[in-house]
């Protein structure tokens, strides 16, 4: 991007230079909502947009989340043109740092894992660590539907599953899941490990028939060969697209299925494209995976 863009809303100034949203105070009010006079958020750390309209009874409203905050900015209808601009662009470039993690974060080396407490196996690398999470029993997982196609399908993300043998993929339609233990959780190309103080439990990535991010809340089922519980993972909410980013980069590393990743964020990337330029209504919230903070 060659200049950066400018938006007015309440209160506020945004500016974007292609990788860094600056928004400063333009008010009193604004600078004790903020606690400074400006914040900054990359691109990169970006985690969840949401953009809604203004109508002829309410402000519209654009949110930048990342893993540590969030940050809301209130705009009228005759700001929303320079607002929805640069939600597109921001999401754009958002979208265009997780294609580079895609295809080339590489995890860390096992010595790494190790300062991090976690002991690896030969070829095994780590690509997430996930602090406060919880272990989770989904007691009324019924209703299994079975996927299209044969042999056991991994999804992978939205649009996107992996052949892994054969067998028929059993998707979980979880209840409400019952939290048994609170601890560490370490995510690899090979595996996911949960540690607590009273139980630990591991989901390794050649025995899975199905991993269910839940929609509503803020953890993920993972269904395991020969394992008659389901059980999960949950996590705190703000870190959770970059923890499904990482387990979907994770999985697909192991079945080999980078490029099918990058592809469906690359299809991602040209339907944000194709919105470009209205504001999207209530509702039409856009997750952006974050990426790894290494």
């Amino acid at each position: 991007m060659s200049s950066s863009l400018t938006a007015e809303a309440y209160g506020t100034r945004l500016v974007f230079d292609g990788r860094t949203l600056t928004v400063q105070a333009t008010s009193f009010l604004a600078r004790v909502a903020l606690g400074a006079t400006s914040r900054t958020v990359q691109a990169s750390e970006t985690t969840a947009l949401d953009l809604s309209t203004p109508g002829a009874t309410k402000i519209g409203t654009f949110t930048v989340g990342t893993i540590t905050e969030k940050m809301l900015v209130r705009y009228s209808g005759k700001q929303a043109s320079g607002v929805t601009t640069i939600y597109n662009a921001l999401s754009e470039a958002a979208t265009r740092e997780l294609i580079r993690a895609a295809r080339t974060f590489d995890g860390l080396s096992a010595s790494e894992a190790e300062r991090e407490g976690f002991n690896l196996g030969k070829g095994e690398k780590l690509y997430g660590i996930v602090e406060g999470a919880h272990l989770v029993e989904i007691k009324h997982a019924r209703g299994y539907r079975p996927q299209a196609g044969s042999g056991t399908r991994f999804r992978i993300t939205k649009g996107i599953s992996v052949g892994a043998g054969g067998g028929c993929s059993l998707l979980p339609r979880p209840g409400a899941p019952t939290t048994i233990d609170e601890g560490r959780a370490a995510i690899t190309n090979a595996r996911i490990t949960f540690r607590g103080p009273r139980q630990s439990r591991e989901w390794v990535f050649a025995k899975l028939t199905g991993v269910d991010h839940a929609t509503d809340s803020s953890w993920t089922a993972l269904r395991v060969a020969r394992r008659q519980a389901t059980s999960g993972l949950g996590y705190p909410s703000a870190a959770a697209e970059q923890v499904r980013f990482q387990m979907r980069l994770a999985v697909a590393e192991f079945h080999d299925a980078r490029e099918d990743l990058v592809g469906y964020l690359r299809s991602d990337l040209k339907a944000e494209g194709a919105v470009a330029g209205r504001p999207r209504a209530a509702g039409e919230a856009t997750s952006v995976a974050g990426l790894m903070p290494w």
